[in-house]
């Protein structure tokens, strides 16, 4: 598993931070899986002769494979998140509506708060995803009705979707709370080790100064002593202290 990982964290010229890190190797993740996502959609519409979903969807898989071939390479931005989060709200709004030939894609979007939150930030991805959640319902009730090739969901299906989408909604809270808390503890302990590894360069420099200025008056000391008459003893025995 940590291998196949590894395909998806491009090597970076400069040490970045472990959240980066984790952000970077997420987006590729989503990037990937809806490529394939979309574009087997795509394909299969073109088959079927549904060229006003393959459309959409063939352009939308060149946008994700951009984003995983050229984009993944370097920590993303906000704005560019908010870019890739559009596509991806885009994208689910027509499996939402049409839900696509392969079928029961509406069940991709239950994803769709985490995504926002880990790309987004928990805030912005909770409003976000709210109103991502009013725009499911009110297709649910109204759109499908003046759409033509919407998909009209059976009361089973409304619930089940809406029930799956609250449970991720609440999951993304839990596990943003544990990334949180687990970014603050790798924080704290850096700042200990930095000032611990401070601590110990600050003591290091103390003693070297407090024995190298004795040794210095020693040396001069003797240097000093040299210069006066000495016996043959005296002189071996300074030439010894220097």
């Amino acid at each position: 598993v940590a291998k196949l990982l590894q395909l998806f964290i491009w090597e970076q010229e400069e040490k970045i931070d472990i959240e980066v890190q984790n952000n970077m190797l997420f987006s590729n993740l989503i990037n990937f899986i809806l490529l394939i996502i979309v574009f087997s959609e795509g394909i299969v519409a073109i088959l079927d002769d549904k060229l006003l979903f393959a459309f959409p969807m063939l352009l939308f898989s060149c946008f994700f494979a951009v984003n995983v071939l050229f984009l993944g390479r370097k920590p993303q931005s906000l704005r560019q998140n908010y870019i890739v989060l559009s596509a991806i709200l885009t994208t689910f709004s027509f499996f939402v509506i049409f839900d696509g030939p392969i079928e029961h894609n509406v069940i991709w979007v239950i994803t769709f708060p985490l995504i926002a939150s880990m790309l987004i930030r928990l805030n912005r991805g909770s409003w976000l995803s709210l109103g991502f959640l009013a725009f499911i319902i009110i297709d649910f009730q109204v759109l499908y009705k003046f759409i033509p090739e919407a998909k009209p969901y059976s009361t089973s299906e409304q619930m089940l979707v809406l029930g799956l989408y609250l449970f991720v909604f609440m999951l993304s809270f839990t596990i943003n709370h544990a990334f949180n808390e687990f970014n603050v503890n790798n924080e704290r302990i850096m700042i200990n080790t930095q000032n611990v590894t401070q601590s110990q360069e600050q003591l290091i420099a103390s003693l070297s100064r407090q024995i190298r200025t004795p040794l210095n008056n020693i040396t001069g000391l003797t240097n000093l002593l040299q210069e006066t008459t000495l016996t043959p003893e005296q002189t071996n025995r300074s030439e010894e202290r220097r």
